[in-house]
């Protein structure tokens, strides 16, 4: 099979990260952090959902690294959400000066200083928002990784999970199906 180099790295980054088993999103920020040596918090975005504004950000202060997200969304949707922007992380990447973006006022909504609880303040979280537009590479690499990491998890979830083992072989899944056991005829 032809792999990119794109995902061989993607690959070799993700052969690092321990998933924990049973999967805990919690427990994996809590380890990247350990391993990064930084806080690492997931924080929900306030205010009303606006499809033309990202679902997930990331914001790296002086102390911690932030990843707002959106709450109003599916679990595994808000998974994809949190593994996209730990990919930006995990791959180390920076972004160029822009714009202000428009969904600064979600992260601290009414202009409130919220420095006791995530360690920073409006000025801070406005600076460091100039700095989260990301290349088109940089986008498909988080997402690639992302990916993978999402891939690993469900497919590790289901092969401990007991009730979602039961639902593979009461819905005939693939790599059942195609055994010769006994067991798995469908005929």
């Amino acid at each position: 099979m032809y792999i990119t180099r794109r995902r061989a790295r993607c690959e070799a980054i993700a052969d690092v990260v321990a998933i924990p088993r049973p999967f805990d999103l919690d427990t994996l920020c809590e380890g990247l952090a350990a391993q990064r040596g930084r806080p690492l918090r997931l924080v929900p975005l306030e205010g009303d959902p606006n499809s033309s504004l990202p679902c997930g950000v990331l914001v790296a202060t002086e102390h911690a690294d932030l990843i707002f997200y959106e709450p109003a969304t599916s679990a595994l949707h808000k998974l994809q959400i949190v593994l996209h922007e730990l990919a930006h992380l995990l791959l180390g990447h920076s972004a160029p000066d822009a714009e202000r973006p428009a969904y600064a006022t979600r992260l601290l909504p009414d202009g409130e200083d919220d420095e006791d609880d995530l360690g920073m303040d409006l000025d801070q979280v406005l600076h460091i928002l100039g700095r989260t537009s990301y290349s088109d590479n940089q986008e498909k690499d988080a997402e690639l990784l992302a990916t993978i990491l999402s891939h690993r998890i469900l497919d590790r979830e289901a092969t401990t999970n007991p009730v979602l083992e039961r639902l593979g072989d009461a819905l005939g899944h693939p790599m059942r199906t195609f055994t010769d056991t006994p067991r798995d005829r469908r005929w």
